[in-house]
């Protein structure tokens, strides 16, 4: 059985790498190789399979800009993961990340879950972190998008598509001169036509971090990006 204290620096770990993936776009093999750690070395600590040292300690908090104090610093949550600002987390279903421009491929297969404030993780989406600025100032690269899945077109609605390639993308679709189209809220981006792309879901909330400061926003009927 693991002791208490070892239980408590695996949750921090594993807090911090889903904070430091959201804030500044960091995966848990890139913090790894920044931080002169094994990938699978730091696995083992985010499970508390083992427990780092504290020249590994150190190394981590450098990476994630993290306080000396950390990981003891963490709050008291009573089991229960909490964001650096002490909002209680819970993991939902991702695949990888989505660009929000001319189509992404970069889909972590490492990465099967996210941490999303209790109150996205209700509604029962999947998440996505953004990247790129075609949904701009709505959708900015670091924040994770929460999508519900859905197969039909909705006009006005934000869809997560996957084109016929495996590219995907966000983009709000309207029906315009008998089609329907991918328009981008960052206006130096042109409509294009829908074609041959897959409707994955429509956008239900979106939740951001800076450090400690937290931003979200959700509608689980739909959430609109509009002024």
């Amino acid at each position: 059985m693991r002791k208490k204290g070892e239980v408590e620096v695996s949750r921090a770990i594993a807090r911090a790498l889903a904070d430091v993936k959201v804030s500044e776009g960091l995966s848990a093999k890139e913090v790894a190789k920044r931080a002169d750690i094994s990938y699978d070395v730091l696995r083992n600590y985010k499970l508390g399979r083992t427990s780092p040292d504290e020249a590994s300690l150190d190394r981590l908090r450098k990476v994630m800009k993290l306080p000396k104090t950390w990981p003891k610093s963490e709050p008291d949550s009573d089991g229960e993961i909490v964001s650096l600002s002490g909002t209680p987390m819970k993991p939902i279903r991702v695949v990888g990340e989505v660009e929000a421009g001319e189509g992404a491929y970069n889909v972590d297969i490492d990465e099967s879950s996210i941490l999303v404030p209790e109150r996205l993780a209700g509604l029962g989406g999947f998440g996505w972190i953004v990247r790129g600025d075609s949904m701009m100032p709505f959708l900015q690269p670091g924040m994770v998008a929460v999508f519900k899945e859905y197969r039909e077109p909705r006009p006005g609605f934000t869809f997560l598509l996957k084109s016929k390639d495996g590219g995907l993308r966000v983009k709000t679709l309207e029906w315009r001169d008998g089609q329907w189209m991918m328009i981008s809220t960052n206006p130096t981006y042109a409509p294009t036509p829908i074609d041959d792309h897959q409707l994955l879901g429509y956008l239900i909330g979106w939740y951001r971090t800076k450090g400690a400061r937290e931003t979200m926003d959700s509608d689980p009927g739909g959430l609109i990006l509009s002024e």
